[in-house]
């Protein structure tokens, strides 16, 4: 309803984002998440192929809540065969992305864009439209 709500108010034929957590954008979560709806699927629901879900996820380092305070979490290195493992591997580049028909390609795999503290296996096509793999998170912090 709020994106709703701004879109009415701009010119016909804007385009818009929306940034979020991944777990926010994504137009499924069954099997993931089965607690909640994302935003994600609404937006498909309203905008169709014009929406386009795209995530984030990384091979290693640290994350955390902005405002939350505290030590930044550790992201242990993705496991061999995750997603982030062989979208990254061979290549030295800090992010890659990988598009629809990529993730496609990649079938029911290992990865954690949806929850940092857990993996799952899935299809990630059909749950986002792309995804930013980074090599390294970097926690968010505190302004001074």
């Amino acid at each position: 309803e709020n994106i709703q709500w701004h879109r009415g108010r701009w010119p016909k034929g804007t385009k818009f984002i929306v940034w979020c957590a991944t777990v926010h954008a994504a137009k499924a979560l069954d099997g993931l998440a089965t607690d909640m709806t994302p935003m994600g699927r609404h937006v498909h629901a309203a905008y169709g192929k014009r929406a386009a879900a795209i995530g984030f996820t990384a091979l290693s380092g640290r994350f955390g809540n902005p405002g939350a305070g505290g030590a930044p979490n550790v992201l242990r290195s993705a496991e061999a065969g995750s997603l982030e493992s062989v979208v990254l591997a061979g290549s030295d580049a800090g992010l890659r992305y990988v598009d629809g028909k990529r993730l496609r390609r990649l079938g029911t795999i290992v990865s954690r864009p949806i929850n940092y503290r857990k993996q799952h296996a899935a299809p990630w096509a059909d749950v986002l439209d792309g995804l930013i793999v980074l090599r390294e998170e970097r926690a968010t912090e505190r302004a001074r």
